[in-house]
């Protein structure tokens, strides 16, 4: 029984780090996408 509850309590604290990095960077990521989005509406109104 001691050995499962170690075992979860390591899991958890693997994982929710990783899960924190994941969706910081696809929050960045979605960010930078909005931005080259913004970029390209700016290049469309500046050429026509």
């Amino acid at each position: 029984m001691f050995k499962n509850s170690l075992f979860s309590k390591i899991v958890l604290i693997f994982t929710i780090p990783v899960l924190g990095i994941l969706y910081f960077s696809f929050i960045t990521v979605m960010e930078k996408v909005d931005t080259l989005n913004d970029f390209k509406k700016m290049k469309l109104e500046l050429i026509t």
